[in-house]
């Protein structure tokens, strides 16, 4: 699940729309975005044709009836809750929160998300590592 945009999330969007296109070829990866016409547009302008023509397959690929999926949030974590209790948490095997923030330490509000309501965050650069694990996020 990812937001999609160019503002404040478009340094997210394009990290979501890169590991998408790198999982692909190994597994059935299908992208549920926040707001699927906008984000339609939004890969049409500003990435290539095939990696955009890439993400409208993702976006329109379903699930099916396979249980054992893992379900990763590529927002930040004060923004877990939202999903809370959704159809996916239920029935997923895993879910993985997705995050970064280039700065040294992550908002307090983070924390408790980060270790409830996700099976484990993943992070993109040793830097993120160190401020995670310091503010107390395995």
């Amino acid at each position: 699940n990812m937001e999609c945009g160019d503002e404040a999330v478009r340094g997210l969007t394009t990290e979501a729309v890169n590991l998408l296109a790198a999982f692909n070829p190994y597994v059935n990866v299908i992208a549920e975005v926040s707001n699927k016409r906008e984000c339609e547009a939004m890969v049409e302008r500003n990435f290539p044709g095939q990696l955009a023509g890439l993400m409208g397959r993702l976006m329109h690929r379903r699930l099916g009836n396979n249980p054992n999926f893992i379900k990763v949030l590529h927002r930040d974590p004060g923004r877990y809750s939202h999903f809370k209790g959704s159809s996916w948490e239920l029935s997923s095997a895993m879910v993985i929160g997705r995050s970064m923030y280039e700065t040294d330490r992550i908002p307090k509000g983070w924390k408790k998300p980060a270790n409830c309501l996700v099976n484990l965050v993943w992070v993109p650069t040793g830097f993120n590592l160190r401020t995670f694990s310091s503010a107390g996020i395995p």
